[in-house]
């Protein structure tokens, strides 16, 4: 079992706290425990977006792509280097 697994099973008959309530008391902890929660908190978000592999890349549309942002940039930069500035 992974210290994620463990710590879930560890906690789960606790009663939920609000992150109001929840906040305080991971800022009080020492640095090498807050290290330890990123790393829980990390695994379960990894487990919540599955579809998605880790260190894959995936190309996501965004209206910048449509309007020839990168191609006015370039442009730009070319008349910039034409004219020496």
């Amino acid at each position: 079992m992974t210290t994620p697994q463990l710590a879930k099973a560890e906690f789960s008959g606790y009663p939920k706290m609000s992150f109001a309530e929840l906040l305080p008391i991971v800022q009080a902890l020492p640095q090498p425990e807050k290290l330890q929660l990123i790393e829980i908190l990390q695994e379960e978000v990894l487990e919540d977006i599955s579809p998605l592999e880790h260190h894959k890349t995936y190309w996501i549309w965004t209206p910048i792509n449509s309007y020839g942002t990168a191609e006015a940039l370039m442009n730009a930069m070319s008349e910039d280097e034409k004219n020496g500035e």
